[in-house]
């Protein structure tokens, strides 16, 4: 069976630019793309001499180094080369992205108290709340388009200008019933702040989505870390020198005043405005799915947080908000990072069988990284805890290894939900959203009635457990995944759980000796696991190399 083919799959040349000739040099993609594929096969296969071979005039390490530079600095190749030197990209922004997340929560949590954190949950409560609800899923839709979606920008810029300064409007009119709602006046000047927020992000260049399109997760790295950089350096700056919560307040508007600047930068656009009512039609028939996938998946995400910032204080917040940034460094955040690389690379696929294995592959890898994360977070909580945001924080362990499940299970979903985009089944991504939201809100008052904040934890929990199985089922029918199969894909990221939960009874609360070397010990039996789990296939993007 061969599903229609994308109208994105390009005609691709016979390897990364390479000839038939076999004098033709190898290229830097072909090394990288083989070391790779050795890396985690556990395979041998030899390169050719001449790919390695190094300039007389440099040492083999600076010219295999500048090779690899050369091969993540190009655009072209194949699509299994540009889909792993995007993965690559991804990577490494997401890292850097938590990373320095990570280093803002650990030096602000220093200096801010858990009641500054939870005041700033409720602003940026509300204005997720609001910005979710008014979603129009355009950018969604014109990826998906065959043709060249240049024609739709202008219309896009000025509905995201006019939605972006309603909504900045709303935010200011509605702050004072928002701290009225949460039982704390201190929010509605934090919240109208905010509201410029959503003006920067409305002027947010369109054109952007090619970056996407086109597999360049370079420069969209790049945009992206802009942004980062600029909200850190901003929280710790204003954080040591006013102590309060408006470092939070002015490290997001600075973050979106540099992403919005560098949005042109990243791909050059010269906006005009105009309203064309039969492209915003065309648009919202895709959209609409999108739209109500968005409500549905904040919802889902942050009800719980909603619940206890109106039911248990910002104080209560604050430390569940600070619990759930530890938790989700490592474990939703690895499902976000590989759908934002395979929901293009799916749409470059076609056959069947072709969709099939990439989606088997992925999905094992994933719950490879996934569920170790998890259980590691479980086994080194306290210490974690100890060792980045401080020593007043080690009452949200329990949160923070409730929370790593909870992130492991939705990230598993986060890989589904664009192969059903490329399936051209947006629905079901919605229903799934829909059934977690449901069973989130039917049990989250009586979890939180019955243990506070680790109630409201644990009631999402089976919320995710039941969205990520439903969209499991619905990607295993379309593609008549065999269970075997997909029992072959999740054992091996179970087995390598097992050590670190094993660890749990040789793990102090500080690094002490147990603790440091439980954690090289297990680290060190997950890695011949991964190894051993990953040999013979080249994990994500050997399906992919059927089309080069």
């Amino acid at each position: 069976m061969r599903l229609p083919a994308s109208p994105n799959e390009p005609q691709m040349p016979i390897q990364d630019g390479s000839t038939e000739s076999g004098d033709a040099a190898i290229p830097p993609a072909l090394v990288a793309r083989s070391a790779f594929d050795n890396l985690v096969s556990g395979t041998m296969t030899s390169i050719p001499p001449q790919a390695v071979q190094s300039s007389p005039q440099r040492p083999e390490l600076v010219a295999g180094l500048s090779g690899i530079a050369g091969w993540l600095g190009s655009n072209g190749g194949s699509l299994t080369t540009r889909v792993f030197r995007g993965g690559v990209w991804l990577f490494a922004g997401n890292l850097f992205t938590r990373a320095a997340g990570l280093i803002k929560i650990a030096i602000l949590g220093r200096i801010l108290a858990p009641g500054d954190f939870g005041l700033m949950g409720i602003a940026l409560l509300t204005l997720q709340w609001l910005e979710y609800f008014t979603q129009s899923g355009f950018n969604a839709a014109l990826i998906r388009k065959s043709e060249d979606p240049h024609r739709y920008f202008d219309t896009v810029w000025t509905v995201q200008i006019l939605r972006g300064t309603g909504l900045a409007v709303a935010l200011t009119l509605g702050a004072p019933f928002t701290a009225r709602f949460f039982h704390n006046a201190n929010a509605a000047p934090l919240i109208r702040a905010l509201a410029l927020v959503l003006l920067l992000r409305g002027l947010n260049s369109p054109a952007v989505i090619y970056l996407r399109r086109e597999l360049n997760f370079k420069r969209e790295t790049i945009w992206r870390l802009g942004g980062t950089a600029a909200g850190v350096a901003a929280a710790i700056i204003f954080g040591l020198a006013y102590r309060n919560v408006w470092a939070l307040a002015v490290s997001l508007l600075a973050a979106q005043l540099t992403e919005t600047a560098l949005s042109f930068w990243a791909w050059p656009y010269r906006p005009r405005l105009m309203i064309d009512r039969e492209m915003i039609q065309e648009l919202m028939q895709f959209g609409k799915w999108i739209f109500w996938a968005n409500i549905l998946t904040f919802a889902s995400g942050y009800l719980d947080a909603t619940a206890v910032g109106k039911l248990l204080g910002s104080t209560a917040l604050g430390y569940y908000e600070v619990a759930a940034q530890i938790a989700m460094f490592s474990t939703s955040q690895i499902g976000t990072y590989l759908r934002g690389l395979m929901l293009p690379a799916f749409a470059k696929l076609s056959a069947e069988e072709d969709l099939r294995n990439a989606f088997l592959r992925s999905f094992r890898i994933l719950v490879l990284l996934a569920l170790p994360a998890a259980a590691f977070l479980n086994a080194f909580a306290v210490p974690v805890i100890r060792l980045t945001v401080g020593e007043r924080w080690i009452g949200i362990a329990p949160l923070v290894r409730i929370l790593a499940w909870t992130g492991a299970i939705n990230g598993l979903g986060e890989l589904m939900a664009p192969m059903l985009h490329r399936l051209n089944k947006p629905k079901k991504v919605t229903v799934s959203y829909l059934l977690r939201t449901l069973l989130l809100a039917g049990v989250l008052y009586p979890f939180l009635r019955f243990a506070g904040s680790t109630g409201v934890a644990f009631a999402t929990l089976p919320a995710a457990c039941v969205a990520t199985l439903y969209l499991l089922v619905q990607v295993s029918r379309m593609l008549v995944i065999r269970p075997r199969q997909l029992m072959l894909a999740i054992v091996p990221g179970v087995l390598a759980s097992i050590p670190f939960l094993i660890a749990l009874r040789f793990v102090s609360a500080s690094w002490s000796t147990s603790t440091i070397v439980a954690a090289v010990l297990t680290v060190l039996l997950y890695g011949l696991t991964l190894a051993f789990a990953t040999k013979g296939s080249s994990i994500i993007f050997a399906s992919l190399g059927s089309k080069t």
